[in-house]
């Protein structure tokens, strides 16, 4: 081809580039083919946007053309809400803290703090967005601000984006802030607790919620493909929420009370934001994540140990820009990170961004105030230790994660004060309440007798303990094993060290979070249910054979380790014999523990071949009337069906939040 013929053909090109973008301000011929060399076409910007771009192009290199990939400064960016704009910092970016914007985009946040190599960062993240104001064709939140996945747009052509940061999902169907808003409100005034209006619907709203951000997520990945860009050239990282407040404040040695420390609410009210609430939204989130084909990054449990009026907060409490509690913008910067948080959350992006990891959870397992970063779903290695003797679970008393809290025994029923996850690095044991809350030999004893309590995460050498064949014992003092008391292994015994010894009541079997089921037990022969005579759980209640309602005075589980049966209305109650070995005796129900250190006969039941409920002290069967409700009796084994017992419908242990309130 001759010189001629070459420049002839690259006019042709430059001109038929320039009939197909048009004449209303998409991208240039020269800017069309030197962005061609990084990769796939790169769609035009409206003009608009494009106008936009070429003014930041300018500032940028001092020039307005779009450079090819490998010739553009590196960028960060975040996008989403409050949550990761800096609201709560304290210091914000002129324009971004009224009287027209409220994005309070802080300095210090996050996308600026992190150890991540690139020449520019960019946070276009604002305060009270929702999925509709960073998604393709949504809508601006105020009139200087762009819809975010355009802010994207144009720094995806002026620069080579290398992070997208997207938190988002709050201000949506599951609307935190506003729940968040309510539950403190109550506590100011004294209008009593909040959770019982959430809790039932909190799983609809998350699932509402869920493919909002995965669609978001899905527009941010077409925005960087529209700017030609392929999948391997940038990382999305979809972050979630940590939860602010936690139950635990007193424990901090220096606490500033509730109203100087602003960590007004009810007690039970932040158990179930840290218990339930937050967990249940970061499953969502974690999901949108993977649909979408984001990675994801867990800080749900990050600031366990940093809440608002903890010792080291990471999260500013209730705050009050202003004195006019009738303005919306008065108290918003309550109850978000402050500039420790975003420092957390920096660190926690960067080990990610040097991981490679797909997915990771982000904590401080040892209170060190570093953030540690772990590989994949860190909530699904917590575990259940079911104890083989009893066929009880390890449990923290009251669903308490306050330090001095006990460790009993009690039916396994999959709740989060049941699970336990092993740091191998610490040898620490922690709860899955809260990272912040390890077991440890109170006081530091080294003996046999000594009570296992939950204390703040400290790393240190009291906190160490290993596993030896499905035992748990202290790592300076292996000779001793976590064990309920030899006198005392029955249903809420606490646990302690004892001598190792070998028995089956100091293995624990590691398993994930499971109910037991409780299930209604039905007479074959009458169609009644075994029930606990009007729900009143007392010593030495009747128990009656009566038409089938599906309460759980119904509802029973018999432990196979003990034979003991016990009722879902109060599962520290069980079946009992009443110690009686005559025929036509009644049932009834007693405390499981009542005898401790030992499980009596009279509430110990065997299971026979054809469902009969029979009794270890007499041998003789429940018998269910031979019509209508009425008393259930023992009798000697015969085949009558009103002596058979079959399983009905069934349910689990329900979630429980703590049981006490300080005020």
């Amino acid at each position: 081809m001759s010189k001629f013929e070459r420049v002839r053909n690259r006019a042709l090109t430059v001109v038929v580039s320039a009939m197909l973008v048009g004449p209303t301000g998409g991208l240039t011929a020269s800017q069309q083919a030197g962005a061609a060399t990084a990769g796939p076409a790169v769609t035009s910007l409206s003009p608009e946007l494009e106008a936009l771009r070429q003014a930041e192009s300018q500032a940028l290199y001092g020039s307005s053309g779009i450079k090819p990939l490998a010739e553009r400064k590196t960028s960060l960016i975040s996008l989403g809400d409050s949550e990761i704009s800096g609201e709560g910092v304290g210091v914000y970016e002129p324009g971004t803290d009224g009287p027209t914007n409220w994005c309070h985009r802080a300095p210090d946040s996050a996308i600026h703090k992190t150890g991540i190599p690139a020449d520019v960062t960019y946070n276009v993240a604002c305060s009270g967005a929702s999925t509709v104001n960073i998604r393709i064709g949504g809508s601006k939140q105020y009139a200087d601000e762009l819809v975010q996945s355009d802010n994207l747009a144009i720094k995806a052509r002026n620069t080579h984006v290398r992070l997208i940061l997207l938190v988002a999902g709050a201000n949506d169907d599951i609307r935190f802030g506003p729940t968040m808003t309510d539950c403190v409100t109550r506590r100011v005034f004294f209008q009593g607790e909040c959770y019982g209006t959430y809790q039932g619907g909190w799983q609809a709203r998350a699932d509402a919620m869920r493919p909002k951000v995965e669609q978001t997520i899905r527009d941010l990945k077409t925005t960087m493909t529209d700017a030609g860009y392929q999948p391997g050239d940038y990382r999305l990282v979809t972050m979630g929420y940590p939860s602010p407040i936690g139950p635990d404040v007193e424990d901090n040695p220096d606490f500033p009370g509730w109203y100087g420390g602003g960590c007004l609410g009810y007690l039970r009210d932040a158990a179930w934001g840290r218990n339930a609430a937050v967990p249940i939204f970061e499953q969502a989130e974690r999901q949108a994540a993977a649909d979408a084909g984001a990675i994801y990054l867990d800080n749900s449990r990050l600031f366990h140990g940093h809440e608002v009026c903890s010792d080291d907060t990471w999260a500013r409490g209730l705050w009050f820009a202003n004195p006019d509690l009738f303005d919306e913008n008065t108290t918003r910067q309550s109850f978000h990170p402050n500039a420790r948080g975003h420092l957390a959350f920096a660190s926690c992006l960067t080990q990610l961004y040097d991981s490679g990891w797909s997915q990771a959870a982000c904590a401080d397992p040892a209170s060190t105030g570093q953030p540690v970063l772990h590989q994949g779903a860190l909530s699904a290695d917590f575990r259940q230790l079911r104890n083989e003797g009893t066929g009880l679970c390890a449990d923290t008393y009251g669903f308490s994660s306050r330090n001095y809290t006990p460790l009993d025994l009690w039916p396994c029923h999959g709740g989060r004060n049941q699970g336990f996850w092993y740091d191998g690095a610490n040898q620490s044991l922690h709860t899955e309440l809260s990272h912040d809350r390890c077991v440890d030999p109170l006081g530091g004893g080294r003996s046999s007798g000594t009570a296992l309590v939950l204390w703040n995460c400290n790393g240190g050498t009291n906190q160490r303990f290993v596993q030896v064949a499905g035992t748990l014992r202290p790592a300076d003092t292996q000779s001793l094993c976590v064990s309920p008391p030899a006198a005392d292994a029955t249903l809420g015994a606490r646990l302690v060290l004892a001598a190792c010894d070998g028995s089956a009541n100091q293995r624990w079997i590691k398993e994930a979070g499971q109910s037991v089921t409780f299930t209604e037990t039905k007479s074959v022969g009458t169609a009644k249910c075994l029930d606990v005579d009007g729900g009143s759980m007392t010593d030495g209640r009747n128990v009656l054979a009566f038409d089938c309602t599906g309460n759980t005075n119904q509802k029973w589980w018999r432990n196979a380790a003990t034979g003991q049966v016990h009722s879902l209305e109060d599962a520290a109650y069980c079946l009992d014999n009443r110690g009686s070995t005559a025929a036509g005796s009644g049932l009834g129900i007693w405390r499981c523990d009542d005898a401790h250190g030992a499980y009596l006969n009279n509430l110990r039941f065997d299971v026979g071949a054809d469902g009969q409920l029979i009794s270890r002290v007499s041998g003789l069967v429940a018998t269910a009337p031979a019509s209508g409700n009425g008393a259930i009796t023992q009798q000697p084994a015969g085949a009558s069906a009103a002596q058979k017992w079959a399983a009905g419908a069934s349910a689990p242990m329900p979630y429980s939040v703590i049981s006490y309130d300080a005020y």
